[in-house]
């Protein structure tokens, strides 16, 4: 055999080698860190998954979450005595914040300051679930949330919550869900390799991070349905918005930008949704004034341009806090008393 060919040949069966003993490396590290299944499919055809009741883990940001019997983020709820004053959050992963400690999520911290402005025991009600879209939102409220009996509903908006159709979600080893990358359902070299090697798609993954700058991410934003038409948020916004109603509890929405939009100084995070609440008249708290007029501090956390950080999540409870009490919903308007 030609010498060369075999030293190609030797170098090409190593590196094969070594991209397979990394694979497994990688799947058996991914299965340890991650190993806990913190949430569960459920036979709903809205609902799809949900956090696993009554569970104590430690996530891979080190820190320790807490669900109770209903899947909620924190410690079980009590019978709602007649000097509480209970606040149900509900959302996508900004409104959950568990890559935050428990003191810098942005619920936590409202509710603190709101706290000083009455005599009534603010209880804060944590139903944020990674990944929910607003139909799924709409039906956890149905469901679950109005049982715990709120006095008032936060429900934070994101730029992909109105994606109607059903996530992705893939079965992991030992009965664990994970969701598909909605950015990287499919990548654009090598996707055969991408969508079955968890070192290849890391590889790209980050990659892709290195190669994209702020500012290049923002055409791909700007392509989903964050601009899209008002129509495919229509449905579960009017549900969210009826249930509520029904039950005579205030409802406010809030909408998080995206760290590209404060980088151009935009006036709105969707006008669509800001006409929409309008219209209804609703309360609605855009929070791309609050982050605009504090540009320039870090408001996001590394390599993400939609979670904010601790920063961010403290600018985000003073702006909620004041609206609520600049607005007086609700019990600032004197119904409740102070």
């Amino acid at each position: 055999m030609n010498p060369k060919k075999y030293i190609f040949i030797t170098i090409f069966l190593a590196a094969v080698f070594v991209f397979v003993i990394l694979e497994i490396g990688l799947r058996c590290y991914t299965y340890v860190r991650y190993s806990t299944n913190t949430v569960r499919f459920v036979p709903h055809s809205r609902l799809i998954y949900e956090h696993r009741p009554s569970i104590t883990f430690v996530n891979k940001e080190g820190i320790k979450i807490t669900y109770n019997s209903l899947g909620f983020i924190g410690d079980e709820i009590s019978p709602k005595g007649n000097n509480v004053f209970r606040i149900l959050s509900i959302g996508d992963s900004i409104a959950s914040g568990e890559y935050l400690q428990k003191n810098q999520r942005y619920i936590n911290m409202m509710g603190d300051i709101l706290s000083k402005h009455t005599t009534k025991k603010i209880d804060i009600v944590n139903a944020g679930v990674i990944g929910y879209n607003s139909w799924q939102e709409a039906e956890l409220l149905k469901t679950k949330g109005l049982s715990v009996k709120p006095d008032l509903i936060i429900v934070s908006l994101c730029f992909n919550d109105d994606r109607g159709w059903r996530p992705e979600i893939r079965k992991t080893w030992f009965g664990g869900i994970r969701e598909i990358p909605r950015h990287h359902k499919k990548a654009r070299h090598l996707n055969f390799l991408y969508q079955r090697s968890q070192l290849f798609q890391f590889i790209y993954d980050r990659m892709y991070f290195l190669k994209k700058s702020l500012k290049k991410q923002k055409r791909y934003y700007e392509e989903h349905e964050w601009k899209s038409e008002m129509k495919k948020w229509r449905e579960p916004l009017e549900e969210i918005i009826s249930l509520a109603k029904d039950h005579n509890i205030e409802i406010l929405f809030v909408v998080f930008p995206l760290e590209q939009q404060i980088l151009k100084k935009e006036d709105n995070s969707s006008k669509p949704l800001a006409d929409f609440f309008k219209e209804r008249n609703i309360y609605f708290l855009d929070m791309i004034k609050a982050f605009n007029r504090n540009s320039d501090k870090k408001l996001y956390i590394e390599r993400d341009s939609i979670h904010p950080n601790a920063t961010g999540s403290a600018i985000a409870a003073e702006a909620m806090a004041n609206y609520i009490i600049e607005k007086k919903i609700p019990f600032f308007s004197g119904k409740n008393g102070l």
